[in-house]
């Protein structure tokens, strides 16, 4: 698992004058530009092992620990000074020492992201280099990148990937009183009847599964799509490109990535790229773009969250071109962020389902091959992915060695486990397990995004100004109410 490259961040989201912290497969990591290009490091000082992300960036483009200031070159992780050596000569014997080095971490900038290999083998400069980062393996989409880091595991959310029929339930509209798919409904689902791996052409047989990963191909699963194939490449253990052709011709191309960053946390990247002149919206793009809240009835949405979502929908561009005359392009990009509600629709739905799952597998203590139950085409594609992790990914993800999973629902099931042996052991939940994220906070978006975003951080820094200017002339306003009205 930590022989691989996995996508950070988008490079344009990081802060150049700042460490910036992040983990991946649970190790704590941090990104700093020196100047010249970026550098990736342990996220602990050599002399203490203090985070470096504390610290700050020098004007020469070292990176400066907080605790007692050791500073390191970018590039080489080398130890640049040491303010409390004896003097100059002692500070070079500690430079010196490969003990003072920060432990540098192999990285790489391609299609706008940031891309680490965590491996602690001495050779991971070496293996790296065999192993382009998976977007190099695909023509690079147009537009920028999405990203969310999602309150779920690895394996969910790449389940949920495989399983495009998920969206004609989960994403539909439903009526508020019967809850039955509405009449309404901007498609109507389709039994799939193919969903398999690639097979070749001429030879006519199946493209296997390797330790790479796999190539699946499925038809359509709803009366829009019915003309569409899709083809699926699965580049283990971070990408997934999917291709969509009508009448054999390119239609959408999709690419989604995954990064692990601690037990049940996984971050995924978004980008799509419309390949016809024009591309029919699925159910659950359709139903996001008309819903003014998460809700399955936006009908019964407060007037306020309505009137909000009309104003986003049919004024964007110029709400946008009057936001950007008064603030910063920095905050006018992270305001475009804000307005982006429908991917956070979808994204409300997917989780409130994986969440279900990450928990019940971890509850019950079942193995995909005894919970789960995939009897039609339609379930093929998740049933090719576990196979996949069973036999070339040890079945679940690989954390790196030493490093803390937190909690998590993992977490929550050992625990019960140890409170009720019992209950623990059988087919059902143990009672007095709790959820690995409480609701109220599943479906929040700072630790979804805006801490991982400089222009949604900005944003928010902005609207809280805005906010206690609000207040600050709220005070004298009122009081010259209160007077006018006495005076009256």
């Amino acid at each position: 698992w930590d022989r691989a490259w996995y996508p950070v961040l988008p490079v344009d989201w990081l802060e150049k004058g700042k460490p910036n912290a992040f983990k991946v497969l649970g190790k704590d990591l941090c990104a700093w530009h020196d100047n010249k290009q970026w550098t990736v490091v342990e996220d602990l000082c050599p002399h203490r092992m203090a985070p470096l992300s504390l610290g700050f960036v020098t004007e020469s483009g070292t990176l400066a620990c907080r605790y007692h200031g050791w500073e390191f070159e970018g590039a080489s992780g080398a130890c640049a000074k040491v303010p409390w050596a004896r003097d100059s000569q002692a500070e070079g014997t500690i430079k010196q020492s490969p003990s003072s080095c920060a432990r540098l971490v192999p990285c790489e900038v391609h299609d706008g992201l940031l891309w680490v290999w965590p491996s602690d083998s001495a050779r991971a400069e070496q293996e790296c280099a065999a192993a382009p980062p998976a977007t190099m393996q695909h023509r690079c989409l147009r537009g920028e990148w999405g990203m969310v880091e999602l309150p779920v595991g690895y394996v969910p959310a790449l389940e949920n990937q495989f399983d495009p029929s998920h969206a004609e339930f989960l994403h539909a509209r439903y009526t508020p009183d019967d809850r039955a798919i509405a009449a309404s409904n901007p498609t109507q689902y389709v039994p799939m009847k193919t969903f398999r791996l690639k097979k070749d052409p001429v030879s006519g047989k199946s493209s296997g599964l390797t330790k790479e990963g796999f190539v699946i191909e499925h038809g359509g699963y709803n009366e829009d799509n019915m003309g569409v194939r899709g083809e699926r490449t699965f580049v283990a253990p971070a990408s997934s490109r999917t291709e969509y052709y009508r009448d054999g011709e390119p239609y959408l191309s999709a690419h989604v990535l995954y990064c692990p960053t601690e037990a049940n946390r996984v971050k995924m990247f978004t980008k799509f790229e419309a390949r016809a002149a024009r591309v029919e919206a699925g159910r659950g793009a359709k139903q996001a773009q008309r819903a003014a809240t998460a809700r399955d009835d936006e009908s019964q949405a407060p007037a306020y969250e309505r009137l909000a979502a009309w104003a986003r929908q049919t004024h964007r561009a110029a709400l946008l071109r009057v936001a950007t005359q008064l603030v910063s392009p920095e905050v006018a990009k992270g305001l475009t962020h804000g307005f982006s509600t429908a991917g956070y629709t979808l994204g409300d739905q997917d989780i409130a389902a994986m969440h279900g799952v990450d928990y019940a597998m971890a509850a019950t203590g079942r193995s995909w091959r005894e919970g789960y139950y995939l009897p039609t085409p339609a379930d093929a594609g998740v049933g090719i992915f576990r196979r996949w992790m069973d036999a070339h990914a040890g079945g679940e993800v690989g954390w790196m060695r030493g490093h803390s999973l937190g909690g998590g629902v993992a977490a929550a099931a050992a625990a019960a486990a140890v409170d009720a042996p019992s209950e623990a052991s059988s087919s059902k939940p143990p009672s007095g397990v709790v959820s690995l994220v409480p609701e109220t906070q599943r479906y929040e978006r700072y630790h979804r995004h805006t801490k991982h975003c400089k222009y949604c951080r900005a944003a928010l820094a902005w609207l809280g100004e805005a906010q206690g200017a609000c207040r600050a002339l709220a005070a004298p306003s009122l009081a010259l109410g209160a007077l006018l009205s006495v005076a009256g």
